[in-house]
């Protein structure tokens, strides 16, 4: 059984993708690499995902009463997307799928807070004696 070679990268090129300084090295002010200053569209494919679930979570904690529903709501169209996606063109099956697994990390900060419902709800009760939150009673 052989292995085959990896193939060479390009001259100047790393495996990540950016160029490599000029020989000169890091001394060449003429070589300025990758930008951060600017946002690529392809850097920013997650953006949406993690927006949705910081508003699913604040949605939720804010209105604890109904992370039930939105849990609910929200496993349901997450399970529902990949089916969606399957049947459109390949631009489209990468929004379905971004927008599945945003469902998916949604309901699952919505489920958590549903389910740490009843512990809130307790640790909220009548306050502990002495007037803290626990510990020695006042002397």
């Amino acid at each position: 059984m052989s292995v085959a070679a990896p193939p060479r990268l390009a001259a100047g090129a790393t495996e990540a993708g950016a160029t490599a300084p000029p020989a000169g090295g890091a001394a060449d002010a003429s070589w300025r690499g990758p930008s951060l200053r600017r946002l690529r569209r392809r850097d920013a494919r997650l953006v949406p995902v993690a927006a949705l679930a910081w508003v699913g979570a604040a949605a939720t904690i804010l209105h604890p009463e109904a992370a039930v529903a939105f849990s609910t709501v929200a496993w349901a169209l997450a399970l529902i997307a990949p089916f969606c996606g399957a049947r459109a063109a390949q631009p489209a099956r990468t929004r379905w799928a971004l927008a599945a697994v945003a469902l998916a990390i949604a309901a699952a900060v919505s489920t958590h807070v549903a389910l740490a419902q009843p512990a809130r709800s307790a640790a909220g009760g009548p306050p502990a004696p002495g007037g803290g939150a626990g510990g020695r009673a006042p002397t």
